[in-house]
């Protein structure tokens, strides 16, 4: 019987400063010289962290923990900064042609003081938390493939597939001659759409074929050594996730220097799914030979299997839905962390018209929300991948060999 927890710490306030409008004049009066005179005000910036935090308490824990009990309760926490603003104050100079030729001539300066911290409305004592820059449909997919891609790895001791590999020898053996087959083709082919075709071929036959092999036969010999019994077995995925919004807006400071606003907020999302399961494993289950692997292998020999799950979670899904004969799940979990930053600029100052900036206004302010919670994992499902772009090399290497395969002459 658990306890839920609520706990707080921190608070957002208001910080005051004293900040001045000043001005350097003779108003008008070209028989005096000009001087400073100087009106004050206060400001005051918002400032400060919150932190809450709701989470659960376990009668008896390390106790408990000692035996082997494993526990993954939900948990919500954020943590919400208003951080302090900076900035340079702005200063200006008046063109005038008044008094031309005289001992003072007219002039006018003005400049503001620590005016800056006061300008970021949109920062308040009343705000906790920011909005989001990634949308929920798309952390609420990402949850469910992270889940079932663990899922789908529940019950493989083995990281090799041997009845793959097995199923498909006749065709790795034929498969070896076309290799260097290509590679020769590759290397004296006078036109280049042949060459780079024969050289995508050879490519992909060493990428499927010839290194799969190499690395289940790797996994044999290491599975021949494995420990055998029961044991325990963790299945774990992690995606990542990123979205920005920005937009831009303009304002006058003091009335004297016009500037661009630009308003960025950004959001990382990590999201970690994880099975702990407990089940006896054979020598046969550490050569790659478990039932999972026995299922799932009908999908795997598909042509171009591989790259349906460049773009979708077909593999993972298949894998998710077969039974899992003897396994024991002791816990499971997705965590969840969203980072966000809210970042105002004010930049690019120009003077109005009729006067000319001795110091261009500038000022930056931002807040930062982190929050993190835990909960369990949610029933496997068709998504489309979160990474399914081409930014990984190997991914783009295989798309355009496969690319040139296609091509007819």
């Amino acid at each position: 019987m658990t306890t839920t927890r609520n706990r707080s710490r921190g608070s957002l306030f208001s910080q005051s400063y004293q900040g001045s409008f000043s001005t350097y004049t003779n108003a008008m009066n070209c028989s005096v010289a000009p001087s400073w005179s100087s009106s004050y005000s206060n400001y005051s910036e918002a400032l400060g962290t919150v932190k809450v935090m709701t989470d659960s308490v376990v009668p008896r824990f390390h106790e408990r923990v000692k035996k082997g009990e494993v526990f993954f309760n939900p948990m919500y926490s954020r943590e919400y900064t208003i951080h302090p603003a900076q900035g340079v104050d702005g200063w200006c100079r008046s063109i005038t042609t008044y008094c031309t030729g005289t001992a003072h001539p007219f002039q006018l300066e003005w400049r503001f003081s620590n005016a800056y911290m006061s300008t970021f409305s949109l920062f308040t004592t009343s705000t906790v938390g920011l909005a989001a820059a990634v949308s929920e449909t798309d952390v609420s997919s990402a949850i469910t493939e992270a889940s079932t891609s663990v899922l789908s790895e529940r019950g493989r001791a083995g990281t090799s597939n041997l009845y793959e590999s097995l199923a498909e020898y006749e065709q790795l053996l034929r498969l070896l001659p076309g290799v260097f087959s290509s590679m020769r083709t590759a290397l004296l082919a006078k036109n280049v759409l042949s060459r780079a075709k024969a050289a995508g071929g050879a490519y992909l036959a060493y990428r499927y074929g010839i290194k799969p092999f190499i690395s289940d036969v790797e996994q044999i010999l290491t599975g021949m050594d494995a420990r055998t019994g029961r044991q325990r077995f963790s299945s774990r995925s992690n995606l990542s996730l990123s979205g920005t919004v920005v937009s831009t807006s303009s304002g006058v400071f003091g009335g004297m220097q016009n500037y661009t606003r630009t308003q960025t907020l950004t959001e990382n999302v990590e999201v970690r799914a994880m099975s702990l399961d407990e089940y006896y494993v054979t020598q046969l289950d550490n050569l790659g030979l478990a039932f999972k692997n026995l299922a799932t292998v009908p999908w795997e020999l598909v042509p171009f299997s591989f790259v349906a799950d460049w773009f979708a979670n077909v593999g993972d899904l298949i894998g998710s839905l077969v039974p899992s004969p003897g396994v024991n799940q002791l816990g499971g979990c997705v965590t969840v962390k969203r980072s966000r930053l809210l970042d105002v600029r004010d930049s690019n100052a120009q003077a109005v018209s009729g006067t000319t900036n001795v110091v261009p206004y500038s000022a930056r302010k931002s807040a930062t929300d982190i929050i993190r919670s835990r909960g369990g994992l949610v029933c496997p499902g068709f998504v489309i991948r979160s990474n399914f772009r081409f930014d990984h090399i190997t991914r783009s290497l295989d798309a355009i060999s496969l690319l040139l395969q296609q091509i007819r002459r």
